[in-house]
């Protein structure tokens, strides 16, 4: 039995591997967290049963201080106890101050990878990134890639790279690190359920109110989506059986059309979509000031034309049957169905 730290564990990512590594495993898992005690224990109690908790402490602390704000004798118990650190804590957001997203994204994880140095049986960090620190490079992505003379659309795409380029030179310190690149994360393949509704569900909840006439997309733009469960599980796969750490891109096999995605959403929930305009024929001065402030953080992605090659994950994936689902339509319903359910999104019912 191992001992495993986990930060960013309630999270939308975080959530679900921790509920893999305690259905698939039997390790000990050492729960970083902030906040009161109890709504953190609500939290992961909804997440999984009575029993598979008494292998979960919850460690008070917070990645942004050295130490990981976590008391000294509990950090100098945790120090021999160690085997594996999963870092899956970061903030998201495509408005944030570049400062903030540093302080979280970049000086966070300096302060995991300081924590894991000091682990005395430690073999292996487990580090979250995403496929978006391609930035704004047309550009296919591939697992060795990493500075290849991008621009970001953003504080959220900028702090992750910087973030991944702190981490490999801990590598170079001797440290066995795993890193991970996520495509857009969305649902849960079953039932839908995602814990926020952040980034890519923020643009169906504007066109969803019908505040735009007019939007600027390339339509030939292809978007990569993975269910959240789906991630977590490949996540752990690797993670527990393979030795060594590499760069895993953790993407689905096929890529949808923006504008299908967009689409069904607005079959689904009964709203009209703006109309799709070349961005060479579109004029922002169409857009109230009110209007581009609330689209502008999207429209880099109406217009992406990156991608991404996921050559030695599917090698490794495949050694072990791993299957995953194609994004369909009916897979699409389950999200949008929790959307609604929880009343992120309503659905228009004609009489």
């Amino acid at each position: 039995m191992a001992n495993l730290l986990i930060t960013g564990g309630t999270g939308v990512l975080g959530s679900n591997i921790l509920c893999y590594l305690l259905r698939y495993s039997k390790d000990k898992l050492f729960l970083l967290a902030r906040g009161d005690r109890n709504d953190i224990q609500e939290k992961i109690s909804n997440l999984t049963n009575a029993q598979s908790l008494r292998r979960v402490e919850i460690i008070n602390g917070d990645i942004i201080y050295k130490n990981l704000g976590i008391e000294k004798n509990v950090i100098h118990s945790l120090f021999k106890k160690i085997d594996q650190v999963y870092h899956c804590a970061a903030i998201t957001g495509f408005r944030l101050p570049l400062k903030n997203a540093r302080l979280v994204n970049v000086s966070g994880t300096r302060n995991v990878m300081d924590f894991a140095k000091n682990c005395r049986k430690l073999n292996k960090v487990h580090y979250i990134s995403t496929t978006f620190l391609l930035g704004n490079r047309k550009h296919v992505l591939r697992e060795r890639d990493l500075d290849i003379g991008q621009g970001f659309n953003n504080s959220y795409e900028e702090s992750k790279f910087e973030a991944e380029v702190l981490v490999n030179r801990y590598r170079k310190y001797g440290l066995n690190v795993y890193i991970y690149r996520p495509s857009i994360i969305v649902g849960h393949s079953k039932t839908g359920r995602i814990a926020n509704f952040k980034l890519f569900f923020e643009t169906l909840k504007l066109f969803s109110v019908g505040i735009y006439k007019k939007i600027p997309v390339d339509l030939k733009v292809e978007h990569n989506l993975i269910p959240v469960d789906i991630a977590a599980r490949a996540i752990c796969i690797i993670s527990q059986r393979e030795s060594k750490g590499e760069t895993y891109h953790i993407i689905n096999k096929e890529n949808i059309l923006c504008f299908d995605f967009m689409e069904a959403a607005a079959r689904y929930f009964g709203y009209e979509n703006p109309r799709w305009v070349s961005p060479e024929k579109f004029s922002f001065s169409e857009f109230t000031p009110v209007q581009h402030h609330l689209i502008a953080p999207f429209l880099p992605y109406f217009q992406y034309r990156g991608g991404f090659a996921a050559e030695r994950t599917c090698e490794i994936l495949e050694k072990y049957n791993f299957v995953q689902p194609a994004p369909r339509v009916d897979f699409f319903n389950k999200m949008f169905e929790y959307c609604e359910k929880v009343g992120f999104i309503k659905r228009k019912i004609y009489a």
